[in-house]
């Protein structure tokens, strides 16, 4: 049976194409979020291995009073790997888990159509999971059924009727339309099964395969056929599987191991392999300590920046940021001990604060006591900004760079000038509230593809903006903000056959009277930018919303086109133009041929 199955799975990668669009990410975690700060917020985690190989797509929380399915998938998110790809979505119906209900505005499991039905915020999801299932050799769906499965009625919680313990497949054998494929289902399902029962110790908790058989007019699921994995199957021929725990067990954690073990089976078989335990061993380096003076006044320092305090003054370091949580010291030399973290000092000369990780030196702070300088002046050489909600600190000898739309916000200087209410942090080019602006702009976020008024830019692009540190007409400091712009890098499009990506400025062929979907966009600043709400992608020459927002239509190449926006007004080669805030970043062009 295992080498019939790995033959099988053999056969459909060699045939599969998304393995091509994985390999060219980057290797490691990638995250994308969708619909950002409202409650139906999707963060769609995919790890690549360091070798390519097939996909997996695993999805929790389609329906949101099913936890074990999230919590589950929750534990893949950090995980590296060796080999292979995985596409977790823990939480693919954020609101109904919030509220712990099954669904809101009808079952999200019930509206995988092949056609587009964008209306709220749960179909535009369920076309992400789409376009993620395009990319994938595999699906898994986890949910929560009640009772537990079995194939013959033994009593009311375990019968033909119920779901839970089973592993469910729309076919045993599903043979693809054109008969290029066939997959054994029942055959996979019954190898893992096998494997996974062997780990569980009571026999009622064992797993069953659980035969939907949704193809046949005879079947007792039929709404089952606007479900992911009848979607994925007969879309895109990939083996498709929901997995289901029993809600009759009320341990939870027993349900998750269930769940776990059951995806690294699947793991397995599909050649996914992790790296364990995960390799890192960069040189260790330290970004920044926390310093609390005098118990109250707390100064953030950067690695090889200076420290200065009055002498006597009594110092704690509260914090040490670093590339490793781990094995973290500190040794106030010719003070304290070897290793003087959350311990009160009084510093009566100048000295240095070594930072190790382990034995290796990582960090050094020099620490000034203010009686070995005249220099009395107010000095402000350091600048704290939260940038996409991690803490980064920066000197002003050195350009901030910072791609457009990261989203950031002035916190401190170092150091700190919280306690001088004439001291602001006046980002030039910024007006948070044009009606009472005080040109103090700390604690405000600011979205750099939208928020600046290029008219104030040091340069003529709106990429370069003054960050000041002032008192009435006295600047103490002065940082320079560097936007990197953003370009379009690819144009993700299918028809009916497969999914291609279409680097920007290329052209890509299409059969005339063909039908294409723009399914997303790749940009180099990805992670910032909220492409939902920013971006617009318009296939000139196709009347669409009316918004110039193509993405996600069935997009007919037929006559219907609009001549006059094709190239040279021939009807046979149109662009597709990528706008971020109303300006455009890039495009590609679709020539349809006879």
């Amino acid at each position: 049976m295992k080498n019939s199955i790995l033959n099988v799975i053999l056969l459909f990668c060699l045939i599969s194409y998304p393995l091509s669009i994985a390999a060219a990410e980057k290797k490691g975690l990638n995250q994308t979020t969708y619909f950002k700060d409202t409650p139906y917020e999707l963060n769609v985690y995919k790890i690549i291995g360091r070798i390519p190989n097939k996909t997996m797509l695993v999805i929790g929380g389609i329906q949101g009073d099913e936890p074990t399915g999230y919590l589950a998938a929750d534990h893949y998110v950090d995980l590296d790997l060796e080999k292979g790809t995985l596409i977790m979505v823990p939480r693919a119906n954020f609101n109904t888990i919030i509220q712990n209900s099954r669904a809101l505005n009808g079952d999200m499991n019930r509206k995988f159509t092949a056609r587009k039905q964008e209306q709220g915020f749960e179909e535009k999801i369920v076309e992400v999971l789409k376009g993620l299932i395009a990319e994938s050799d595999v699906l898994l769906n986890l949910h929560e059924g009640s009772g537990f499965y079995r194939e013959v009625w033994i009593s009311d919680q375990e019968n033909p009727m119920r779901y839970g313990q089973s592993i469910i497949a729309d076919i045993a054998v599903y043979h693809s339309e054109d008969s290029s494929r066939t997959l054994n289902l029942e055959e996979i399902a019954r190898e893992v099964i096998t494997n996974v029962n062997k780990k569980i110790a009571d026999e009622k908790y064992s797993f069953h395969f659980n035969n939907h058989n949704t193809f046949s007019q005879r079947t007792r699921h039929a709404e089952q056929r606007t479900s992911a994995t009848f979607y994925a199957l007969s879309n895109f021929g990939i083996p498709a599987f929901g997995i289901e725990s029993s809600k009759d067990i009320t341990d939870l954690e027993t349900k998750v191991r269930h769940q776990i073990w059951i995806i690294n089976e699947f793991m397995r078989l599909f050649d996914i392999v992790p790296e364990v335990p995960r390799l890192y061993l960069d040189y260790p380096e330290l970004k920044f300590i926390i310093v609390t003076v005098n118990d109250n006044k707390s100064e953030i320092i950067p690695n090889n920046k200076t420290l200065h305090v009055k002498k006597d003054d009594i110092i704690e370091i509260d914090h040490v940021e670093a590339n490793y949580k781990r094995g973290l010291s500190v040794d106030v030399l010719d003070y304290g001990t070897l290793n003087d973290f959350r311990t009160r000092l009084k510093i009566n000369r100048s000295t240095t604060i070594n930072v190790k990780k382990d034995k290796f030196l990582c960090g050094e702070i020099k620490v000034l006591v203010n009686n070995d300088t005249s220099n009395t002046r107010k000095t402000f050489p350091y600048l704290v900004l939260d940038i996409n909600g991690a803490i980064e600190v920066f000197d002003d000898q050195k350009n901030i760079t910072l791609k457009q739309g990261d989203i950031v916000k002035l916190i401190d200087t170092v150091p700190s000038s919280k306690a001088d209410k004439d001291i602001r942090i006046n980002l030039y080019g910024f007006i948070p509230d044009k009606l009472s602006n005080n040109a103090d702009d700390r604690n405000v976020a600011v979205n750099t593809a939208r928020d600046l008024m290029p008219e104030y830019a040091e340069d003529q692009n709106g990429q370069i903006y003054k960050i000041r540190i002032e008192s009435g007409n006295t600047i103490y400091s002065v940082f320079r903000l560097q936007l990197e712009q953003s370009k379009l890098m690819s144009v993700k499009i299918r028809n009916k056959d497969m999914v291609f990506n279409v680097k920007s400025g290329e052209t890509i062929q299409f059969i005339e009277n063909d039908a294409i979907e723009i399914i997303d966009i790749e940009m180099n600043n990805d992670q910032s930018i909220d492409k939902e709400k920013t971006v617009k992608v318009n296939f000139k020459g196709y009347v669409g919303r009316g918004d110039a927002e193509d993405r996600h239509l069935i997009i007919p190449l037929d006559k219907h086109l609009l001549k006059e926006y094709s190239i040279n007004s021939q009807g046979l080669v149109y662009p597709v133009v990528v706008t971020l805030n109303k300006e455009e970043i890039g495009k590609i062009f679709i020539e349809i041929t006879n």
